[in-house]
């Protein structure tokens, strides 16, 4: 084990990589949004992004003394992610005194006279531009700070949740290693079942959309998410690839939600009625909704009961 647990170049890149997938998801949902606000896309992603780093280094959790430097890694990495979006994302303040010093020097009122005037009578010019455009935006500022200390407060309270859930999921990991033992489910309502992450009364409130091979939108209802295949329990605990599941739900956004015959990803009938148990399994537990979600129809194959498609922006 390496002095710092925490800091492992193979676990480093498969977290780049999963980071580079989710980005390029977002980028796809900017240019053509499918649902859901701006605010809970950025709160979302942000939350997402943390839950990668989370789950590529819970493994390393192998002792009790290792649970609060996994937490404080995780902290440590969610003020990271918090002052990145501060300072070169989507919580850099537009009226910031150097974005006003660029909106100056910009200016075609500037620009005009910038060559006829000394360096000193330039500096001056700017200023007075630089508070003439406080004055005329004091209005929208305002509005922009009171949405960031809003957004801010969504996303401290949700990296908050997230941490004490982690904190609980390296206590039990680390309590499943020592004792040989299967995870306690945390109960639902009255000491049920667990409750599912995307709770549906139905199949056909949800929809899943798939942004690129890695990568989907989930809708239930007024619910939107983006989540990486590794986020929804869908990654090889050794290499942190796709598994036969995520390949197959993959193949049913392909076909628009019906199966009829095997795929690139399961060569055989036989290995593709295994791959939708698995995933029946996976959509009861993640989505709850009663009946069967993948029934099989004669002579037409496996018909998906809720949406599912590539996004018009898809990429391989």
């Amino acid at each position: 084990m390496p002095d710092n647990p925490f800091s492992d170049p193979d676990i480093d890149n498969q977290i780049k990589a999963r980071i580079l997938r989710l980005q390029a998801a977002s980028l796809e949902w900017g240019d053509n949004p499918t649902g859901g606000g701006f605010d809970d896309h950025i709160v979302e992603t942000l939350v997402e992004s943390l839950s990668i780093h989370a789950d590529a280094y819970l493994c390393r959790v192998d002792c009790e003394d290792l649970v609060p430097q996994y937490v404080d890694y995780m902290r440590r990495v969610g003020a990271a992610l918090t002052r990145n979006a501060e300072q070169r994302s989507f919580l850099s303040d537009p009226y910031s005194e150097d974005r006003l010093r660029q909106m100056a020097e910009n200016s075609g009122e500037f620009i005009g006279q910038k060559y006829s005037l000394t360096p000193e009578q330039q500096e001056a010019e700017i200023r007075n531009l630089v508070e003439r455009f406080r004055t005329e935006l004091r209005e929208e500022a305002v509005k922009w700070h009171r949405w960031y200390n809003q957004i801010r407060s969504r996303i401290e309270t949700r990296f908050e949740a997230c941490y004490r859930r982690w904190q609980a999921d390296a206590i039990e990991h680390v309590r499943v290693r020592k004792g040989g033992v299967t995870p306690a489910q945390p109960p639902g309502e009255n000491g049920g079942k667990p409750k599912p992450e995307f709770e549906a009364a139905s199949w056909a409130e949800v929809e899943i959309s798939f942004f690129s091979e890695f990568s989907v939108q989930i809708t239930v209802g007024e619910t939107k998410a983006i989540r990486e295949y590794g986020a929804l329990g869908m990654a090889h605990k050794k290499d942190g690839k796709p598994t036969l599941a995520w390949k197959a739900l993959h193949d049913l956004a392909i076909f628009n939600g019906v199966i009829g015959h095997s795929t690139g990803s399961v060569n055989t009938w036989g290995k593709m009625e295994k791959r939708m148990q698995e995933l029946r399994a996976w959509l009861k537990e993640r989505f709850g909704a009663p009946s069967d979600p993948l029934p099989f129809v004669k002579d037409t194959g496996y018909r998906a009961q809720f949406k599912i498609n590539c996004a018009a922006s898809y990429q391989r």
